[in-house]
């Protein structure tokens, strides 16, 4: 966060933008060094292992320092060439600090997430230990952070413009309620795509695995206002990190290439499942919601969509929930044109 803040605040100063641009080298230098360190590992066998104090196996290390070296090495490249012909990237702003440091810490993630012994690790913890509901709302929070970090509030621009920039701002109340109505009906509308994904592309273990991921988020013995809460939290924080900040410099795609490889439970034998695709699909739904109507939008989409699962609602709640949000848009829209027509 406080990098984040600084490669904001940098923007204007010459001599500390280019401090800030050396530092964020600096931190892609020291991905790229974990990672030829872990190469280094995997190739000099069990005892270069013990002796740097590592504790995976070589397959591990060779994929982990593989992808930290590959990607930390695409970034500095692309600092150096910048990307402005670079499809998807184009919309970041060349040089900038925090253009710089946006695109170390997307590959740096990406080359975290796609780790298999990160994503093995994440699953085991995930089906054998109890997922409790601060954890949930909690877990979240950093993501939260981040985006507003990432907006520079207080530092390069004032609350209302940071607001604006997360697409916060303008409000659009009936767009809130369409969201919502997409949300609910995006969950019997994916059942059958998720069925045929798993169905199909899931080898068995992993369904049975994937099931037991899927009864410990939704936990049990918790009230609807806990369920609720950690829809909101999921909602919230993710929503405002890869769709409000992130969204509108790296396009619809790549933010939820971003995202969908952070749903690390959902990976199978430790690398991208049918379900992260399926999670990818959402997150285009949800960054085209964000595109046309704002973040808040996208956000009451998410909540819905969480909520309806983790709460068990079946079709018929859904169907009268999804029309009732129709119609409240539909009168929200039209209302205020009634009041202002001339009598």
């Amino acid at each position: 966060m406080a990098l984040a803040l600084a490669c904001q605040a940098s923007e204007g100063d010459p001599a500390f933008s280019r401090f800030m641009r050396v530092a964020v080298v600096v931190v892609t230098v020291y991905f790229l060094a974990n990672g030829l360190l872990e190469l280094a590992a995997a190739a000099g066998g069990a005892s270069a292992r013990s002796a740097l104090g590592l504790s995976n196996t070589t397959t591990n290390l060779a994929a982990a320092g593989g992808l930290d070296t590959g990607f930390s090495l695409l970034t500095l490249a692309l600092f150096a060439v910048g990307t402005e012909r670079i499809p998807g990237l184009r919309r970041l702003r060349p040089g900038r600090p925090i253009t710089w440091l946006a695109l170390s810490l997307y590959f740096r993630g990406l080359a975290a997430n796609l780790t298999p012994s990160t994503a093995t690790a994440t699953v085991a913890a995930t089906v054998g230990t109890p997922q409790t509901t601060s954890d949930l709302i909690l877990g979240g929070l950093p993501f939260a952070v981040i985006a507003v970090a990432a907006v520079g509030p207080g530092v390069r621009r004032d609350p209302p413009a940071a607001l604006e920039r997360l697409g916060v701002l303008p409000l659009r109340p009936p767009w809130w309620l369409i969201g919502m109505a997409v949300g609910l009906v995006l969950v019997p509308l994916g059942a059958p795509i998720v069925d045929f994904l798993t169905g199909h592309l899931t080898p068995a273990d992993c369904q049975v695995q994937q099931q037991q991921v899927a009864q410990s988020l939704q936990g049990v013995d918790r009230t609807a206002l806990e369920q609720f809460g950690i829809a909101v939290s999921a909602g919230v924080s993710e929503e405002l990190l890869f769709r409000g900040a992130l969204q509108p410099r790296i396009g619809i795609l790549l933010s939820s290439v971003l995202w969908a490889s952070f749903h690390l439970q959902y990976t199978c034998h430790g690398l991208p499942s049918a379900s992260n695709l399926y999670i990818l699909l959402l997150g285009l739904v949800f960054g085209s919601l964000r595109k046309w109507s704002g973040v808040l939008a996208a956000i009451a989409a998410h909540v819905a969509y969480d909520a309806t699962i983790l709460l068990g609602a079946d079709n018929s709640t859904i169907t009268r929930l999804t029309v009732l949000s129709v119609l409240l848009a539909m009168a929200a829209q039209t209302v205020p044109r009634l009041v202002r027509r001339p009598g």
